[in-house]
């Protein structure tokens, strides 16, 4: 059961939509990095991952329009080249 790591990735959906300015989002990334590192070996439903994915992108669109760092946007697709992988 994957209930837990969706309503995280809510709650950084949320966080990040609340967002004014880079260095608000560059919080939220850190601990974005700090959540998958700790979940990536979990796995779960498709259901759950399309999920856990709606919540990421539309927590990117929000990062997008209130700015967001170089290196956040690397730790970013850093995330997601490795969430790829699996």
């Amino acid at each position: 059961d994957n209930k837990e790591q969706i309503e995280e990735a809510a709650s950084f959906e949320k966080r990040a939509c609340a967002c004014k300015d880079a260095a608000c989002t560059d919080g939220v990334v850190a601990d974005v990095k700090v959540w998958f590192d700790k979940h990536k070996d979990r796995r779960g439903t498709d259901a759950d991952v399309k999920e856990i994915e709606r919540k990421f992108t539309a927590m990117g669109e929000c990062m997008a329009k209130a700015g967001l760092s170089e290196k956040s946007a690397d730790t970013l697709l850093k995330i997601a080249a490795e969430a790829e992988k699996m």
